[in-house]
């Protein structure tokens, strides 16, 4: 024995450093070792929120939700998904007629299955709306669409780098929703949203009709939830464009909508009764409008 380990004690070593920085690489992968969170939201924007905002985000749900995992911790986590770069010039990355009934609409997935999400520049049904914005109706601070339930897009034909960041974009997050990997999504235009994924759940957690892409009763305004709107929020610094600039993460975070998903299959997304309660008591604190 002894002459074997004199001979093979290198081989022997070699192999146990081996297994260790496979062990470390497989765990990094699958998240063996790392706390996971009790709550994902998806962030999604035409630009990234700055990461002083991300962490005020964090901890305020952090402060709302609770251990669902049962690990010790209460974890949250923003994902973001910005939805064009904001060194490209919008106003001047697109080509064709603005506004069209032919080109203008955004497509939608059937039965909300996001693999049947085609380019949301392309035509699937006629959906207009007069109205620019969503608003607050009745008494329970949740927002109805106005007139009709679609939106004014924007023409099919993309530049170059335009198109690049929009696909860049919809991929991880067609991958999140495909793996129900946020419950919660905080949103710029929730009607946008819904036309392209239909995925907001209705009142009762329950996915909406298969014609129904409207925002009614399916989002509400951060700013119209006591919850949020009183926390205390802080500050933001941020590089733009080469400059610094900075300001409170409540402006930020007011004129965005929150709503939470709806599962049209049985997979589902982590600690989903926990996050459900959660959504739950954010209704409850809505302002009668």
């Amino acid at each position: 024995m002894k002459n074997w380990w004199y001979y093979h004690k290198w081989y022997v070593v070699c192999c146990v450093i081996l297994l260790l920085i496979a062990g470390e690489l497989l765990a990094s992968k699958f998240g063996w070792f790392k706390k996971q969170p009790d709550l994902q939201i998806a962030y999604i924007g035409k630009t990234k929120l700055p990461e002083d905002t991300v962490a005020a985000l964090e901890t305020v749900f952090a402060s709302l939700a609770d251990d669902y995992n049962k690990d010790g911790t209460v974890l949250v986590q923003v994902n973001q998904y910005a939805t064009s770069n904001p060194e490209v010039q919008t106003d001047a990355a697109f080509s064709g007629t603005v506004g069209t009934e032919a080109d203008n609409h955004f497509s939608a997935a059937s039965n909300g299955d996001p693999a049947a999400v085609e380019n949301p520049a392309s035509v699937s049904d006629a959906h207009t709306d007069t109205s620019s914005d969503v608003a607050p109706i009745g008494d329970t601070g949740i927002v109805t669409s106005g007139v009709g339930n679609g939106i004014t897009g924007v023409g099919s034909t993309f530049s170059g780098d335009l198109s690049f960041y929009q696909n860049a974009y919809e991929i991880p997050l067609i991958g999140d929703i495909t793996d129900c990997t946020s419950y919660l999504f905080l949103m710029e235009d929730p009607k946008e949203f819904q036309l392209m994924y239909q995925l907001l759940a209705m009142p009762d957690g329950s996915c909406p009709d298969d014609k129904d892409f409207s925002v009614d009763n399916k989002v509400f305004r951060w700013d119209s939830c006591s919850l949020l709107s009183d926390a205390e929020l802080g500050d933001y610094s941020d590089s733009m464009l080469g400059e610094e600039v900075s300001g409170e993460n409540k402006d930020l975070l007011s004129g965005l909508y929150l709503g939470r998903r709806c599962f049209f299959t049985d997979k589902r997304s982590a600690n989903e009764d926990g996050c459900a309660g959660l959504w739950e008591e954010l209704v409850k604190h809505l302002r009668v409008q």
